[in-house]
């Protein structure tokens, strides 16, 4: 209705990653297909192997005893802007279509979970609910790299992005917490004075 154009879906009943859509004129003209960008990229394998973790990190997470607004796990396919400002840059290597992997062996290097809970806003709550957090996933066998928490309490929050996994075990966790959630409001500040003195 918007473009005047058809769109069609095509799937192959052999190839489990071989799905995409085409728009074609009212005069039977191919404008546009999403073969190269859907699966010759990888992205609907990402998109099978991130439900397949998904479902399993879910799972965990639908037993933890947190009032969340919002709570997932997923395959991270390259860390965003963000990452890279408080950490090593992960995400997952090249996919093949058709490829046969583990989604629980991917998590281990792209893992991501993200939380968001109306909790005590502070890094010593935080450092708690990240332990009870990690043993749950390790008692599951569900590993993950990094996690966004987000606590909320009316109009205070605390938040951290991309905190890695292996920083959560140790002694100076609360530490570690305040230092990211402190490096994360230093970003979105910087960026805000950024994007002001934009033309």
């Amino acid at each position: 209705f918007k473009t005047g154009s058809y769109l069609s879906a095509v799937s192959s009943p052999d190839s489990i990653d071989t799905h995409f859509t085409l728009d074609i004129s009212m005069t039977g003209k191919i404008l546009y297909d999403r073969y190269e960008s859907h699966v010759l990229s990888g992205f609907n394998t990402w998109q099978r192997l991130d439900a397949a973790y998904r479902e399993k990190a879910d799972g965990v997470l639908d037993t933890l005893p947190y009032a969340c607004l919002y709570a997932y796990g997923t395959l991270e396919q390259r860390a965003d802007r963000e990452a890279e400002a408080f950490g090593p840059v992960y995400g997952l290597p090249a996919l093949e279509p058709e490829g046969e992997y583990d989604p629980l062996e991917l998590g281990k290097t792209a893992g991501h979970l993200v939380l968001s809970l109306e909790e005590e806003p502070s890094a010593g709550r935080a450092a708690e609910l990240l332990r009870e957090l990690l043993a749950a996933f390790s008692e599951a066998g569900i590993p993950f790299y990094a996690v966004d928490l987000t606590l909320t309490e009316g109009e205070s929050g605390f938040s951290v992005r991309n905190f890695l996994r292996q920083d959560i075990e140790g002694a100076g966790l609360e530490e570690r917490l305040a230092a990211s959630a402190a490096a994360l409001e230093e970003f979105y500040r910087a960026a805000d004075k950024e994007n002001e003195i934009r033309p």
